[in-house]
């Protein structure tokens, strides 16, 4: 059993887990490098240069991973509803003209132009919506049952989320915070 003492989690690490997060990016950094060779190849005389680059976020993914769950998870309860409504706040951001940044005529993003500072909302708002349907749910466990009360909420803060996605457009994060929202309900 886990014990939790001072906001740190304390306890073994799940290897079952960390062994097949290390599997997965492991698999996904050689499939990388087996499409992205040749273009790396004929652009910048580096075959490995996509590779590279996507391990060294592989790398700070799982360290994240590492340091993020030595955290007690109730500690981000709080954060549950501000981040709720500064992913919505960016999400709207990032549709007002000459804010948003376009990339392959897909407006997603926000930051400096042609800098390394930038960064799409909608990975903001996939944590929110698991952080706050986590919280918000786990408190009204008893009005869950009801459709006004336990699901309704919960398919107006979805629907507000991907009707601001679908504008930039990006359907492949929609379905998936639809998705993530569906399967938490």
């Amino acid at each position: 059993s886990t014990k939790r003492q001072n906001g740190r989690s304390k306890g073994p690490i799940d290897l079952p887990f960390c062994l097949l997060v290390l599997l997965l990016t492991s698999i996904g950094l050689i499939m990388l490098f087996s499409a992205s060779f040749p273009r790396a190849y004929y652009e910048d005389s580096n075959p490995t240069f996509y590779v590279a680059r996507q391990g060294v976020f592989a790398i700070m993914g799982v360290a994240s991973m590492f340091f993020v769950g030595k955290i007690n998870y109730q500690r981000f309860r709080g954060l549950a509803k501000p981040l709720l409504m500064l992913s919505i706040l960016l999400l709207i951001m990032v549709i007002i003209p000459h804010v948003g940044l376009t990339r392959n005529n897909a407006t997603r993003w926000l930051g400096v132009p042609n800098a390394a500072l930038q960064f799409q909302p909608s990975e903001i708002a996939k944590l929110a919506v698991v952080l706050y349907f986590s919280d918000n749910m786990s408190k009204k466990k008893e009005k869950m049952q009801s459709f006004r009360e336990g699901i309704l909420p919960y398919i107006g803060v979805l629907g507000v989320i991907a009707i601001l996605m679908m504008k930039e457009p990006h359907l492949s994060g929609t379905l998936l915070i639809l998705g993530a929202g569906a399967a938490i309900m």
